[in-house]
């Protein structure tokens, strides 16, 4: 069989290791980032106070832990579960793919994504219902004209709560 690894075996498993946890950590945080917009949408003011900088990184970091352990081992371990030893095939690939029950289970973890774009469609609709909400609530914006220096008319923000009570 020809050698199609030229670097050897060791860096072709170093290899398989780091692009299989990469794309599966790429949808993970993915998930995570999708998990704390909602938070955000739920908790709203107190979300700051509830989910520090620690929480974040806590979150991330067992993102990561939770691709490596699950991947690293399959990947290494394979050649050892399967039978194959490593000087037999030097074929640079992920043997594991061509396992029809490690594929099914694969695929389905990698459903992430169908779940992700679920959490973020139900993210749209809180948002619009937060938007629809605060449309009916229809508080009057009123807006100060004011003439400066420069002979320029300038548009201020809306009046301040108080001001308007005043004038009511």
């Amino acid at each position: 069989m020809v050698n199609t690894s030229p670097f050897g075996y060791e860096f072709c498993l170093v290899y398989l290791v780091c692009d299989f946890t990469l794309c599966f950590q790429s949808m993970l945080l993915m998930l995570v980032i999708s998990l704390d917009r909602l938070l955000l949408i739920q908790m709203g003011p107190s979300y700051m106070i509830r989910i520090a900088q620690r929480v974040a990184i806590a979150q991330v970091t067992g993102a990561w832990i939770y691709v490596f352990v699950m991947l690293c081992p399959i990947i290494i371990g394979w050649g050892v579960y399967v039978g194959n030893s490593p000087d037999v095939d030097m074929v640079c690939e992920a043997k594991l793919t061509h396992d029809h029950v490690f594929t099914t289970i694969l695929t389905f973890v990698a459903s992430i994504v169908l779940f992700m774009t679920s959490l973020n469609c139900f993210i749209y609709v809180k948002i619009k219902q937060r938007l629809m909400v605060n449309q009916n609530r229809n508080i009057p914006v009123q807006s100060v004209s004011t003439i400066n220096p420069d002979n320029q008319t300038a548009t201020a923000a809306p009046k301040p709560t108080a001001a308007r009570n005043i004038d009511s």
